[in-house]
């Protein structure tokens, strides 16, 4: 009898948790005036760019001032100032200097990382 009413009691607990979290007012999307490059994914929190055939990807975090970069060797994480320039790039600027740019519209990424300047642009690979 204990065991019967356990169950319906717990049954009942897991219901209304469901209920109150389907009830909490989730977040708007993101709405862009552009449509993001094919290698580029813009969410509420990260920008990520990424490019296969080089071996990299970067994710800009403006929520958690993060800067992730994802190598074939390991994965590179800075504390970084994320921020928009205008309506399709945004920017990591890190403590020392060092900055990552993604322009999100045509897929591109510039960095400037340890002294040394790179630009990255939509790769196509082919199968």
């Amino acid at each position: 009898m204990k065991i019967t009413l356990y169950i319906v009691f717990s049954l009942l607990v897991s219901f209304a948790i469901g209920s109150i979290h389907r009830q909490e007012i989730k977040p708007d999307p993101i709405t862009l005036n552009f449509k993001p490059a094919f290698n580029v994914a813009v969410g509420p929190a990260n920008i990520v760019a990424a490019y296969p055939v080089a071996g990299i990807d970067f994710t800009l975090n403006h929520a958690a001032g993060r800067l992730y970069i994802g190598t074939e060797t390991g994965l590179r994480i800075e504390d970084a100032d994320v921020f928009r320039l205008d309506s399709v790039t945004w920017t990591a600027v890190m403590p020392g200097g060092d900055w990552v740019t993604v322009n999100a519209e045509t897929g591109q990424t510039e960095q400037y990382l340890d002294g040394e300047y790179r630009c990255f642009i939509q790769e196509i690979s082919k199968p």
